[in-house]
């Protein structure tokens, strides 16, 4: 049995020849393990990125939490700059968004291509299992980002809200404390995820 999943690129032997122990009997078209590595170094990489951006944006927001019972004239600034973030989220979500598309698109793919090599004989059924499988989580990952896309509008939206009132000055100091603990719970998720 294959230790790994594939296509093809050539076979050695024919059905009813000789074997040896150890011999080679088939070679791997190692295209799509190399562009899965990629995309789990991608991946990896992306994990690092979001520590680094949530230690940044933890930074940004004990200084506008210090900076809270600033004049209203600075709320101004501080709800601009949240305007600012909140773009910068969603613009993140939707990345994020597109990359669970592409993958759950390569899931989707995969799936045809082992459900038609399962019906040819050529895989076993637990192979084209794992690879629907692996289709069906893909798609909820997209259905996350998706709602996740969807937060960062509202918060958008809410973000622009506060321009129009600087004087809900202790709501928004709350609200800066809410967004430094969800940085920190996205620090631990990061790291999880890299780790």
């Amino acid at each position: 049995a294959a230790k790994t999943s594939g296509r093809l690129r050539e076979v050695r032997v024919r059905e009813g020849d000789p074997v040896q122990a150890g011999q080679v009997l088939a070679l791997l078209d190692d295209q799509q393990i190399r562009a899965r590595e990629q995309q789990a170094e991608a991946a990896v990489a992306q994990a690092d990125s979001q520590v680094d951006l949530a230690r940044r944006q933890i930074a940004i927001l004990r200084e506008q939490l210090r900076q809270g019972e600033l004049a209203v004239e600075q709320s101004k600034a501080d709800a601009e700059g949240r305007v600012s973030e909140a773009e910068a989220r969603l613009a993140a979500a939707e990345a994020q968004l597109a990359q669970a598309e592409a993958t759950y698109e390569q899931a989707k793919w995969d799936r045809e291509a082992f459900t038609k090599l399962h019906q040819g004989g050529l895989i076993s059924a637990q192979e084209a299992k794992r690879a629907q499988t692996n289709e069906e989580s893909q798609r909820a990952i997209v259905n996350a980002n998706r709602r996740q896309v969807e937060a960062a509008r509202g918060a958008l939206t809410a973000a622009q809200a506060s321009l129009q009132n600087p004087a809900i000055r202790t709501s928004q100091v709350a609200a800066v404390q809410a967004q430094i603990l969800q940085q920190e719970a996205q620090i631990a998720a990061a790291q999880a995820d890299a780790g």
